[in-house]
């Protein structure tokens, strides 16, 4: 078995398989340099192309910036902050237990316990961005597990 790569086409072709409809650019291509590239590929590179050999390289993205990896992680702490409000009272929930409040109900005990864990989770969610817009290392704050933090009040 032989491995070839094709630039114009960004695959890999097994000749016993592809042997009479490989493309007119391909190389041939080492079955452990094959390896190489789908564990590359498999940590975060991409595969690319020489341009002098058309052979395939891998290409490894830029570290992100501390300002792009806070705001990333800021917006992630949001999603999950959201997540875990709709968890708690969905939309509709919340909306009609403020239209009871509106026309002169008392808000339910049930009702008035939603809305103090939603408050729970903000105030947990605004914590994780202030210790995440106080990292100094892109690295560390993209590391973070936000789903299970441990500011995130307990879930029911």
């Amino acid at each position: 078995m032989t491995m070839f790569y094709s630039a114009q086409t960004g695959g890999f072709y097994d000749d016993k398989i592809h042997e009479e409809t490989l493309p007119d650019d391909v190389v041939s291509v080492a079955i452990s340099r094959h390896s190489e590239l789908m564990e590359d590929q498999s940590a975060g590179a991409t595969i690319g192309t020489d341009p002098e050999t058309g052979a395939p390289v891998s290409v490894w993205p830029e570290p992100l910036s501390l300002p792009a990896a806070i705001d990333i992680m800021r917006l992630r702490t949001k999603a999950e902050a959201e997540r875990r409000i709709i968890i708690v009272s969905p939309i509709f929930r919340q909306m009609n237990d403020l239209r009871a409040a509106q026309v002169g109900e008392i808000m339910s005990p049930d009702a008035a316990a939603r809305f103090t864990k939603i408050d729970e989770i903000r105030v947990a969610s605004d914590a994780i961005e202030a210790e995440i817009s106080a990292m100094t290392d892109a690295g560390a704050i993209m590391a973070l597990d936000l789903v299970n933090h441990p500011s995130w009040p307990e879930s029911d």
